[in-house]
C-alpha cells in the first residue's frame, strides 16, 4: 500500500494551488471557461444588498478570484475589515460568496437553529465528492454525531531531532483510536495508516478544491490522484471495519439464542449503534468523519502547543510542577484534568494565536432567517461572524505574544473566569465555535491533549532545534498557522511519576 507522509498535509495548507490544481489544469480551464465566464460582474454586485469587499472585476472569472483568496485571504480579510468591520460585508472566498458579521452578532446567531454548520461543514468539504461521504454525516436529522460526542467523549538519553507534525499526528490517531475503537483497532497498524492518511488527504483535497464551483468539483475529482487515494482509503476503512461489525452481530445473536447477556461493547462504533445507525456503510461514514474531526484538529493545537512550549524552558517547567501537583492529588483522573488550569490556558492560548479560521460559527440558511436586529439572512446564504476579536489590542494586551498565563489569570477573577476555560466560547474566543452548535467533541479534545501533553513533558525534554521559529504565518485562505516543518529536539527524562499507575487512582 503506497502510504502518503503526513507531512504531505502542510503542503496542502501553504501552497494549495500547485501540484493538485496542476493535474487537472486544463479540465479546469476548458470548463470554467465554458461555464463560470457567464457570471459577470453585474450578478454578484448588484444582487447583494451588503457591500462585496472583493468583487470581481469586469467579466473576470469568479473562480479566478476565489484562487486568489486562497493565496492572500488573509491580507484581503485584513483589508475587508478595516473598511467594512463594524457592519455586515460579503466576502467572495475560496468557498463562494460569504456574508461576514461583525462580532456583535456572535450571540444573536449563536443559538439559530436555522443557521446551520453542518451545512456549511458539509459544503467546505465537498461532501458531494466520491470518497467524501462522511462528511455529509454531520447534518443527520438526528444529529447523532453531536448526540454521541457530547454523550460519550466526554529509551534513549541523547538528544534526538524530529519534524514534530508527522509525530503529533501519529499521536492523536492511536490515541483517537483507543477511545473510538478500542485496543484492538488502537493498535492494527493498517487502520492506523488508513485513518491518518484518509484525514490527511481528504482535509487537503477539500481545501484544494473549494475555489471551483460545485459542478467542476465532481469532474475534477476523477482526475486528481488525491482524489483517487481518499477513494481508495475509504473502501479500505470499510474493509476492515465492516468484518468486526459483522462479528459483533453474529455474538449478541448468539448470546440472544442462548439466552444470555449480549456482549457490550464500549466503543464508538457501539455508541453509534445505540444512537440507532445499524447500517454497515453509515456506520464506517460516521467513524471516518469522527476520525478526521478528531485527528485533523486536535494534532494541529497539540502541534502547534508544543512547538509554542519548546521554545521556552520556562513554560515547560512551569507546567511539569502543575502536572506533578495536581496528579499526586487526583491522579490521572478527569477531575485531576480539569485541574490543570495552567495547562488548559496554555493550550487556549495557542488557539487564540493561531485559530483553525479566523472566520468562525460557518453556517447556511437553511430557512429565511430574521435576526434580533431585524436583519434578514435568505435561506442558502452562507454566513460567518469574524473572529478577529482574537487578536484585537483593545481587547488583549499584546495579543501577538504567547503567555501560557493570560487565560490562568482571567480564572482568578470571577468575573471572566467561565469564560476563561478552554472549552468555553464568547465572541472574543471562538476557537470552538460559538453557541448550540459549538464544536461537540471539544471536551474530549481538551481531554485528549492534556493527557498528551502530561506524557510528553514528563517523559521529554524538549527545546526547538536551530532554525525554527514559531511566529504564525500564512497557511491558506484567511488561516494562520506555525510552520509545521519546523523541527524540534528531545531526549528521555527520568519522570517524577508513573502515569500508568495514576489511571487506577
Amino acid at each position: 500500500m503506497t502510504v502518503p507522509s503526513s507531512s504531505s498535509l502542510p503542503d496542502f495548507l501553504s501552497e494549495p494551488s500547485f501540484t493538485t490544481i496542476k493535474q487537472a489544469f486544463p479540465v479546469i480551464t476548458t470548463i470554467s471557461l465554458a461555464i463560470v465566464a457567464l457570471i459577470s460582474f453585474v450578478v454578484f454586485t448588484q444582487r447583494s444588498k451588503y457591500p462585496i469587499a472583493n468583487a470581481p472585476a469586469w467579466l473576470e472569472l469568479t473562480t479566478l478570484r476565489r484562487m486568489k483568496y486562497m493565496k492572500d485571504g488573509h491580507t484581503v480579510l485584513d483589508n475587508a475589515l478595516k473598511q467594512y468591520g463594524e457592519k455586515p460585508f460579503k466576502l467572495l472566498t475560496n468557498s463562494g460568496m460569504v456574508t461576514v458579521f461583525p462580532p456583535e452578532y456572535a450571540n444573536m446567531i449563536r443559538n439559530e437553529r436555522q443557521l446551520v454548520f453542518a451545512k456549511a461543514f458539509a459544503h467546505d468539504f465537498a461532501a458531494k465528492m466520491p470518497g467524501l461521504e462522511p462528511f455529509n454525516f454531520l447534518d443527520l436529522p438526528d444529529r447523532v454525531i453531536q448526540t454521541v460526542s457530547k454523550k460519550q467523549l466526554t529509551k534513549s538519553l541523547k538528544w534526538k531531532e524530529i519534524i514534530i507534525t508527522d509525530s503529533i499526528l501519529q499521536l492523536i490517531a492511536r490515541l483517537s483510536g483507543k477511545v473510538f475503537l478500542g485496543d484492538e483497532l488502537c493498535r492494527n497498524e493498517s487502520w492506523l495508516e488508513v485513518s491518518k492518511n484518509y484525514t490527511v488527504l481528504a482535509v487537503g483535497f477539500s481545501k484544494t478544491s473549494s475555489f471551483l464551483p460545485g459542478p467542476l468539483k465532481r469532474v475534477w475529482s476523477w482526475f486528481v490522484d488525491d482524489s483517487k487515494l481518499i477513494r481508495k482509503y475509504f473502501k479500505e476503512a470499510r474493509d476492515i471495519l465492516a468484518p468486526i461489525l459483522e462479528n459483533r452481530k453474529q455474538a449478541k445473536a448468539e448470546a440472544e439464542r442462548k439466552g444470555k447477556s449480549a456482549p457490550v461493547y464500549n466503543d464508538m462504533l457501539e455508541w453509534l449503534e445505540q444512537e440507532g445507525q445499524t447500517d454497515v456503510s453509515n456506520l464506517v461514514a460516521c467513524q471516518m468523519l469522527l476520525s478526521v474531526a478528531a485527528i485533523h484538529t486536535t494534532s494541529e493545537l497539540l502541534n502547534q502547543t508544543m512547538l509554542h512550549l519548546a521554545s521556552d524552558p520556562r513554560h515547560i517547567e512551569d507546567l511539569r510542577k502543575e502536572i506533578i501537583e495536581v496528579l499526586t492529588a487526583d491522579g490521572l483522573s478527569k477531575a485531576a484534568l480539569s485541574n490543570l488550569k495552567l495547562m488548559d490556558s496554555a493550550i487556549k492560548e495557542t488557539q487564540r494565536l493561531t485559530p483553525v479560521s479566523y472566520l468562525s460559527m460557518r453556517r447556511i440558511a437553511a430557512e429565511k432567517v430574521t435576526l434580533a436586529d431585524g436583519t434578514v439572512i435568505n435561506k442558502g446564504d452562507y454566513t460567518v461572524v469574524n473572529g478577529k476579536t482574537m487578536a484585537d489590542p483593545q481587547i488583549w494586551l499584546e495579543p501577538e505574544k504567547y503567555d501560557i498565563y493570560r487565560y490562568y489569570r482571567l480564572r482568578q477573577d470571577p468575573v471572566t473566569a467561565n469564560k476563561a476555560h478552554l472549552v468555553s466560547t464568547s465572541p472574543n474566543h471562538m476557537g470552538f465555535g460559538h453557541g448550540d452548535q459549538a464544536c461537540p467533541g471539544r471536551f474530549f479534545a481538551a481531554n485528549e491533549i492534556k493527557i498528551a501533553i502530561c506524557h510528553l513533558l514528563l517523559k521529554y525534554d524538549w527545546e526547538l532545534a536551530p532554525g525554527a521559529n514559531v511566529a504564525p504565518v500564512h497557511a491558506f485562505a484567511e488561516t494562520m498557522t506555525i510552520d509545521p516543518n519546523n523541527k524540534v529536539r528531545f531526549r528521555r527524562r527520568r519522570e517524577e511519576l508513573d502515569l500508568e499507575s495514576l489511571f487506577s487512582k
